[in-house]
């Protein structure tokens, strides 16, 4: 009796594996009430199952998020994402970790919206879809992947540039499929001279194209 008095008083622990005993409704509406005000990891994997997860299904966790994972081979659910991320701020929110596919619906393409100005975003991961980070440039690592755009769909070099003068604290940075060759011929010249950048903190680069 003991240990269950101590392990049901300690929010932090069921916060940080809420979904540690499945993704049924019911068991999250029985877990929740331990995690008291703790700040949730929404990590919304597949797991063991190639059942499509609906964000819309878990929207109410969001405000509360210190982290959100998610993948999506649905447009319709990364949308949903996309309108929570830049919808407003999330006071919480530290971790997110974004990925979507289009594959099955290649005539989509999803918006390219900035986010809300998460105040205490540091870590962000984003996989086939891009959202401008928050503007107030506090991430310690950023970690892009476009390797399903085409290479007209890609970003230029303005774009990343702009992104990570507004990081300098940014400690790793790994941007693979990013840049897009059509604005780095000799007849495409960046719409402003171009400084030079310095990461004063990185400690991990990684660079594909």
């Amino acid at each position: 009796r003991a240990w269950r008095r101590i392990a049901f008083d300690m929010p932090t622990m069921w916060a940080n594996d809420i979904f540690g005993f499945g993704m049924q409704r019911s068991v999250l509406d029985t877990l929740l009430p331990f995690t008291k005000t703790a700040p949730l990891n929404v990590d919304l994997d597949y797991r063991d199952s190639f059942r499509a997860i609906s964000i819309r299904d878990y929207m109410h966790l969001i405000p509360r998020a210190w982290k959100i994972r998610y993948a999506s081979f649905v447009p319709q659910e990364a949308l949903a994402l996309i309108d929570l991320l830049s919808a407003e701020p999330l006071p919480h929110l530290q971790t997110i970790v974004f990925s979507a596919s289009t594959r099955r619906a290649s005539n989509i393409e999803l918006p390219r919206t900035a986010m809300a100005e998460h105040p205490n975003l540091r870590f962000l991961t984003l996989g086939n879809v891009y959202m401008p980070p928050p503007a107030s440039g506090r991430l310690r690592s950023l970690d892009i992947n476009l390797y399903e755009w085409t290479d007209e769909q890609r970003l230029s070099p303005d774009v990343v540039l702009g992104v990570l003068s507004q990081n300098l604290l940014l400690q790793n940075l790994e941007l693979h499929a990013v840049l897009t060759s059509v604005h780095c011929a000799p007849s495409h010249r960046p719409s402003q001279e171009l400084n030079r950048l310095v990461l004063p903190h990185l400690k991990s680069l990684s660079l594909a194209h």
